[in-house]
């Protein structure tokens, strides 16, 4: 979920897949990595992703 809506986060419109694979239920935090959407622990420090009407 993005952080200020709650809308859910879908990447139908970024033409890249999702790599989900959560690690044991301790990934519920998205970066981009190698050009595809990805789940990483939250208390990584990463740039941050702003949420963009279309």
């Amino acid at each position: 979920m993005w952080a200020t809506s709650g809308d859910p986060v879908s990447n139908r419109t970024s033409g890249n897949r999702m790599l989900l694979s959560n690690n044991g239920n301790n990934e519920n935090c998205l970066e981009i990595l190698r050009s595809n959407w990805n789940d990483d622990q939250c208390d990584k420090s990463q740039h941050y992703i702003c949420q963009k009407s279309v």
